[in-house]
């Protein structure tokens, strides 16, 4: 098993969350072009989700900006 540090796994996760947020976004400008409202909900979900993640991701990276302080 490979050993990484918090801030390492930290970066990762945050690297693929901003992807998602980009995917996310590019398949909520083609849920406008298309003329069911389905789909608009279900990108509506998953922006929520990632903003969500994103959220948790800004307080785990405070949390751990002032413990490195300490």
């Amino acid at each position: 098993m490979m050993d990484m540090d918090p801030v390492a796994i930290l970066a990762i996760v945050t690297s693929v969350v901003a992807a998602a947020s980009v995917i996310v976004k590019g398949l909520a400008m083609l849920t406008k072009i298309t003329p069911t409202t389905r789909d608009d909900e279900l990108i509506g979900k998953a922006q929520k989700g990632v903003a969500y993640v994103q959220r948790v991701l800004g307080t785990i990276s405070m949390d751990s900006s002032k413990q490195a302080k300490r």
